[in-house]
């Protein structure tokens, strides 16, 4: 249901907690470990505050860690950062004091989470999910050597069978075969049995139903239930907990809804690499911006989106409808505040071009810059539209004699500073050369076959890579949680319709092919991208879906089977290994209770194999089968779970209708791009370029300016955040590489008093 259906439906169950809980008929309640609902309660409700916060005080009522339960593949690393630091700001409020890292029901975990809980000197977690059935009681270890003592929910945390109607004895019954099945593989350990499911209130007769067989029984909240778990000996679990052997993980989450992981995506890098950090450098210059409560507002609104069966894409039509207004909201408020820094940080620099550089290094090479002037670099696009300054000029209004031309052209900038700006652009003789079908700078030759595959020869090493970037497409048999293709058909390859140059130089080099699903009848178009002086080959495939249930990927031909991709993790690289020889449809159908495994797996912004590097904006999956390496552009789906997909074997949620999971009709455009080689410095590096680390704006103001804020001299380390606050800044740092590096922080502006935050192995 959507937000306010089960809103309504909150108010009658925290109601009926809070006077059960006050008349000690249970002793305790834990409250979903999302603070969110406290919110969503006393919106409603506000005359019973001070009664949850005597409840908490009193350990009665658990609440927090999370202010949302995220799914953890599916947003960045900072996104958990501020998803965890609201919650327990929130939660501390209202007097909450011990906490455990509490995730029954994310679609897998990430990695990183002991280290992020450590950062919050959160020392214990209880997850579900992606863990084989045994052990249950475990040390999980970061890559950064952080770890956590983990409790697995080895039947889940969904108990309902108190909930459903069953007479005492069936209730015993249901409680004798949770028992037996839990000790097969909790020995000697305490047991935690969760009364309850989502969106269900107490069960009054649990306690004594759960006594009667287990008189030592005492019911507790899981934070205290983590206190009286022995931590001696326990085995350590390294790395990402995905595995599907037990419940199911879910993976095809995702490909569901790719517009929503779009959106998101761009958002969370606006938010993290583009609005703080431009905020931060107007304090630093001394330049008076409002940001504190409207920064609170954008995060806020943006984790409303990052509960898993939200940015999963997994609930019914309406709940998605609602996460699209948000992304919109924030979309348009970060985008007046980057309006209002540039404003002022135009006035404080002044510049005929001032160049940005966002990102951890300096850079060289082509910018975009937006300008109301003729200039001379390239001219890529220009449009008559009015004048914005009506934006930051409150005494002015958008009339339609205020009209402009605004163009976009590229320029070639010499070292732009790390976390700087510069208004050196200059001429050069990097130059991109374009044919009807193919393109070519000193990096990279690239070749369009009259079947549409490319070819690339890197021409500094030598090396061809050939069968790059196809299109195909499968029939789909899915729901939202998982992808399934139909067993005895092949998929379908596009047909090139038309290969013609676009952009010809001398700084930017396009290409635009056509393709045609000839099945389908369905039209799409790619323009293939090269800049000068860049080994990066960029990509943007759009079209508009006409079809129902099927999958489009676009897929790239590597010289052997692949069985192993490196890939993004939130603050670490993650390596996940493969069948190649694997064929789901071979597997299919799946037994009862079970779940097939996929070769396939989540995206931040890159990933690699086989010294190939992609970057992608919001396509946030991939999957290999024997040489192929594929990228999903869409997947769509009819049902938001379906007990006939032949790949999980029942029902994962409701079986209610998702038309609009279908996307007919949708206008869908993806970026995603491909370079040669691998290392993890050169992909983070890339990837802030690709997303818009470096731009310019004209201003046809006089000036020259060459300013860094502040930077470091080591490339293996990298930024997570730039944050301001009302008398103070923070800079996050994090090693990614699993040995320690040492850094020599350099900076234009006085510290005072100087404190560094790093993640990962501590910097020397």
């Amino acid at each position: 249901m959507p937000f306010r259906l089960y809103q309504h439906r909150l108010l009658t169950v925290v109601d009926t907690i809070l006077d059960t809980l006050e008349a000690n008929r249970i002793a305790c309640f834990c409250l979903d470990g999302q603070t969110v609902l406290l919110e969503d309660y006393l919106e409603l409700r506000p005359q019973n505050q001070q009664r949850l916060e005597a409840l908490v005080k009193a350990d009665k009522l658990a609440i927090g860690p999370w202010y949302v339960m995220p799914d953890e593949h599916l947003v960045c690393g900072e996104s958990l950062i501020r998803n965890l630091e609201r919650g327990l700001a929130i939660s501390k409020a209202f007097g909450e004091k011990t906490f455990t890292g509490y995730l029954p029901d994310t679609f897998g975990h990430s990695a990183d989470i002991p280290m992020i809980l450590a950062q919050f000197n959160i020392r214990s977690a209880i997850v579900w999910r992606g863990v084989k059935p045994r052990p249950s009681v475990f040390q999980w270890q970061s890559p950064s050597g952080d770890s956590v003592l983990t409790y697995h929910l080895t039947d889940g945390y969904f108990q309902n069978a108190f909930h459903m109607g069953k007479d005492f004895e069936e209730k015993k019954t249901f409680f004798e075969g949770w028992l037996g099945r839990v000790r097969e593989v909790n020995q000697d350990t305490p047991l935690l049995f969760p009364v309850g499911a989502d969106h269900l209130g107490f069960q009054a007769d649990a306690p004594e139903i759960v006594k009667t067989l287990m008189p030592e029984a005492s019911v507790v909240t899981p934070d205290q239930f983590m206190l009286q778990i022995p931590a001696e000996e326990s085995p350590i679990l390294t790395g990402e907990l995905r595995d599907a052997e037990g419940p199911y993980l879910l993976p095809g989450v995702f490909s569901s809804r790719m517009y929503l992981k779009q959106a998101n995506r761009k958002l969370e890098w606006r938010l993290t690499r583009q609005l703080e950090q431009l905020l931060t450098w107007c304090k630093l210059s001394g330049i008076s911006i409002l940001f504190e409560t409207e920064l609170d507002l954008l995060w806020k609104t943006l984790l409303l989106n990052h509960p898993h069966d939200s940015i999963c894409g997994c609930s019914v039509d309406a709940v998605h409808r609602e996460n699209e207004v948000r992304f919109e909201q924030v979309d348009q408020f970060s985008e007046a505040m980057v309006i209002d820094c540039h404003h002022q940080l135009l006035k404080h620099f002044p510049a005929e071009i001032l160049l940005f550089n966002l990102s951890d290094k300096p850079y060289t090479g082509v910018v975009e810059v937006i300008q109301d002037f003729p200039g001379s670099g390239q001219l890529i696009s220009e449009e008559t539209r009015l004048d914005d300054s009506f934006r930051t000029n409150t005494s002015i209004l958008p009339l339609s004699e205020n009209k402009i031309v605004r163009r976009k052209s590229l320029y070639w900038a010499n070292e732009i500073p790390a976390h700087g700006l510069s208004s050196s652009v200059v001429p050069t003789e990097e130059m991109v050369q374009v044919t009807e079908n193919a393109l070519e700078n000193r990096y990279l030759r690239v070749q369009v076959s009259p079947g549409g595959e490319l070819t690339v020869k890197d021409l500094i090493t030598g090396q061809f890579y050939p069968g790059l970037h196809q299109l195909w497409r499968n029939a789909e048999q899915g729901d939202s949680y998982n992808a399934a293709p139909v067993p005895g058909m092949p998929a379908e390859q596009a047909k090139l319709i038309n290969c013609q140059r676009f952009h010809t130089g001398p700084l930017l080099g396009a290409l635009k092919l056509v393709w045609h699903f000839e099945s389908i009848d369905l039209m799409l178009e790619t323009q293939v991208s090269l800049k000068a002086g860049s080994p990066v080959l960029e990509f943007e495939t759009s079209f508009v879906n006409n079809t129902p249930d099927h999958k489009i990927q676009v897929v790239f031909t590597c010289s052997e089977p692949i069985q192993e991709v490196i890939a993004e993790g939130h603050f670490s690289p993650v390596t996940r290994s493969y069948d190649p020889d694997y064929r789901i449809q071979a597997a299919m159908p799946a037994e009862r209770q079970k779940e097939l495994v996929v070769n396939a797996g989540p995206i931040q912004r890159w990933c690699a194999t086989q010294n190939q590097t992609w970057l992608t904006e919001g396509l946030a999956e991939y999957e290999v089968e024997g040489p192929l390496f594929k990228l999903t552009l869409l997947r769509a789906f009819g049902m938001l779970s379906r007990d006939d997909t032949g790949v999980r074997g029942s029902h994962a949620g409701p079986p209610l209708p998702t038309p609009e999971g279908q996307c007919l009709n949708r206008s869908f455009s993806g970026r995603y791009a491909w370079f040669p080689g691998f290392s993890t410095s050169e992909a983070f590096v890339q990837a802030d370029i690709f997303y818009g680390a470096v731009y310019g704006l004209g201003t046809g103001k006089s000036g020259q300016v060459h300013h860094s804020f502040f930077s470091w001299n080591n490339p293996n380390v990298i930024s997570s955040a730039t944050i301001p606050h009302a008398d103070a800044w923070t800079l996050r740092l994090v090693n990614p590489t699993d040995q320690p590096e040492s850094v020599n922080l350099a900076t234009n502006v006085t510290i005072s008093p100087f404190s560094i935050q790093t993640l990962q192995i501590p910097l020397q």
